[in-house]
């Protein structure tokens, strides 16, 4: 599994927290996918990855595997929130 630092750890919460907060209706998918684009767009112009997490190809859309385990986990129950998740990474 992908280990994160500390550094990307906050990265990826405070581009998490931003999404969620300007974004309606926003499910795990939708996270995800958007996540996605925001790396690709990042890559494309600046030529430089956001975070630089690995992808998997799953069902139609590409998926960082590490942020949906621990999403998985989170909704589940098994997490009791926002830090408990980043733990996970």
């Amino acid at each position: 599994m992908f280990k994160f630092s500390e550094s990307t750890k906050r990265k990826l919460g405070n581009a998490i927290v931003y999404i969620a907060y300007h974004t309606s209706g926003l499910c795990r998918n939708k996270l995800l996918k958007l996540l996605y684009l925001m790396e690709e767009h990042m890559a494309l112009k600046y030529h430089v990855p956001f975070i630089g997490m690995p992808y998997d190809l799953r069902h139609a859309s590409p998926v960082a595997s590490a942020v949906f385990i621990a999403l998985s986990d989170a909704l589940s129950g098994q997490s009791s929130g926002t830090v408990e998740f980043l733990l996970r990474l």
